[in-house]
């Protein structure tokens, strides 16, 4: 900054230079702003004693403009995710405005606006995913939160423990509850495996017994999952008790807590009969020694209540009993022909999708083009991730 000119007769005024650029003359009290937002105010010009007005001083400010900063959520809903039907939970927030300017505040139930305090009385009323969200606003810039709660509905089951549909179980049996940590100052307690080792369709409705049927015929098959006994005397894990803690937010409450990298719990699926194959050589010829099981290959199997189709089937070696199976399930599955294009919706986002290539000699190989995006060439089994992770595979 440079002071470029003081008058010396009547009302003096004084210009200056600001990074380059030239203000206009300024006297006592004016104020100019600058190209980039800043504000130049003169607050006095001094003369010294002898009146010399070449000598005198200027007394000024210099203010950048203060960048409006978005409220912040200083604390966050502790959330269940899952309830039962008829039951209700109170979600709340806390917020602040860095420049303190006044804050609005809105809650939202699958896009309707239903509460306007920091807290909402969500209500249960009937079995189904509600998305939830938050809003918080200073009028100019927002932040939010979302988040699914799933209702499920009460199956009947026997008493205490609760059996439901859905995918909530409440742990507890008619005579054991799962009971909150006593010792503060121990990071163990009673677990899930303390109440129950195992629980399959009785308890998770997506636990339910399934079957799948090939050429072979069909096999009948169990799902369990099998809890840890994950106790300090067990080993370090300390996991999968309830205790009275401060989370990451500085909220206090009792948590489920679960040690992370911890394994809890271990899924099983069993086939009550055998599902059978033919062991078959890359061509599809039967090979004792080969390492493909082509009757398992294109067969539907649900496994946690969804869906998912046996894109690969392979003998992890060629003498061994064990098997690897390459798994696929997704939101939309379809048929294209080479350069047919169709759009497919997920999640509330539009994907155009393109078959811009077919091979047509030795192994067959399909190119898409996704919402302008090429894939990698891939043959059947074969997936591929795109840029905002939606993937895509071949079946």
């Amino acid at each position: 900054m440079t002071v470029t000119a003081i008058t010396d007769t009547g009302t003096i005024y004084a210009k200056f230079n600001i990074n380059g650029e030239p203000t206009k003359s300024l006297k006592k009290g004016n104020s100019t702003t600058l190209s980039d937002g800043a504000t130049l105010t003169v607050i006095d010009i001094i003369p010294n004693e002898a009146g010399d007005v070449t000598a005198d001083l200027v007394e000024f400010t210099l203010s950048t403009p203060q960048e409006n900063r978005a409220p912040i959520f200083i604390a966050t809903p502790a959330i269940p995710y899952s309830i039962m039907e008829g039951d209700s939970h109170i979600f709340g927030v806390q917020v602040l405005d860095p420049d303190g300017d006044p804050i609005t505040i809105n809650w939202y139930l699958n896009s309707v606006l239903v509460s306007t305090t920091d807290e909402y009385n969500f209500s249960a009323v009937s079995a189904g995913v509600y998305t939830i969200r938050v809003v918080i606003s200073d009028g100019e810039l927002s932040d939010s939160i979302e988040f699914n709660m799933n209702v499920a509905t009460p199956s009947g089951g026997g008493g205490g423990g609760g059996g439901v549909e859905g995918d909530v179980w409440k742990v507890g049996t008619s005579s054991k509850k799962l009971e909150m940590t006593e010792n503060t100052d121990s990071w163990s307690g009673e677990n899930f495996n303390d109440i129950i080792s195992s629980i399959d369709e009785d308890e998770l409705g997506i636990l339910a017994d399934s079957s799948i049927t090939n050429e072979k015929g069909t096999a009948g098959y169990n799902q369990y999952i099998n809890f840890e006994d994950c106790q300090f005397s067990n080993g370090p894990c300390g996991s999968g008790f309830v205790k009275f803690l401060e989370n990451d937010e500085d909220i206090s409450a009792d948590y489920l807590y679960f040690k992370s990298g911890s394994q809890i719990a271990r899924y099983a699926l069993e086939f009550k009969t055998s599902f059978q194959s033919d062991v078959e050589d890359e061509n599809g010829n039967n090979d004792p020694n080969g390492r493909y099981l082509g009757d398992f290959e294109d067969e539907k199997i649900t496994i946690l209540g969804r869906e998912y189709t046996i894109v690969k089937a392979r003998r992890v070696s060629s003498t061994g009993s064990n098997v690897e199976l390459t798994l696929m399930g997704g939101a939309v599955k379809d048929t294209l022909t080479e350069g047919e294009t169709k759009t497919y919706t997920i999640n509330g986002k539009e994907y155009e999708v393109t078959v811009t290539a077919i091979t047509d000699t030795g192994t067959i190989y399909t190119k898409f083009n996704i919402n302008g995006e090429s894939t990698r060439s891939l043959k059947d089994g074969d997936s591929a991730t795109l840029s905002d992770g939606t993937e895509i595979g071949i079946v």
